[in-house]
């Protein structure tokens, strides 16, 4: 079951719905290049503490898995390469569920403090020149807004299908909870 989660929830917090000119096997191709191009990426940004006044400069990072039953492998090339194989193969990898942690760091008096992550499941539904996005927040305060995070995983997706010249998705629906 490589790339579906057995227990996905029943509850979606998110869901985004995109039309696109991509077959199924390139476009699921470079959804996982930008999924796996996400992990390890940190960002600066600034964070409010709830038990310390005022702003602090901080980081975001990412860390994606993908599904395998009830379990989550880290997305790194040997998972992208499975994937990958399993496309080319012809199996159909719809849904295809992945975890993404947000975890989040601030700096106060000159230490690294970290806050508590954000952990989410995503799932893809692929339909004939419509994606749909699926989020789940399982665990986490919301640091980051759940539709700030699904036009962040979109854009992601848009930059890695730019690269290949091919034209870019449309949002026809983005709404979260």
């Amino acid at each position: 079951m490589l790339g579906r989660y057995a227990n996905f929830p029943t509850i979606i917090h998110g869901r985004a719905l995109l039309s696109h000119q991509i077959s199924l096997p390139r476009l699921q191709q470079l959804l996982i290049a930008a999924l796996q191009s996400m992990n390890g990426r940190k960002e600066s940004c600034e964070i409010s503490v709830s038990d310390h006044p005022g702003v602090y400069a901080g980081e975001r990072s990412f860390e994606i898995g993908v599904a395998e039953d009830v379990y989550f492998n880290f997305l790194d090339n040997v998972e992208a390469k499975r994937l990958n194989e399993h496309i080319s193969s012809g199996e159909n990898l719809s849904p295809l569920d992945f975890l993404v942690i947000v975890s989040y760091h601030y700096v106060r008096e000159g230490k690294k403090i970290a806050l508590k992550f954000d952990r989410h499941i995503l799932r893809f539904i692929f339909y004939d020149n419509k994606l749909e996005l699926d989020l789940f927040h399982e665990k986490g305060i919301r640091r980051t807004p759940l539709d700030d995070l699904l036009k962040y995983i979109i854009d992601n997706i848009s930059q890695e299908i730019k690269k290949s010249h091919l034209a870019l998705p449309k949002i026809e629906q983005l709404r979260t909870l």
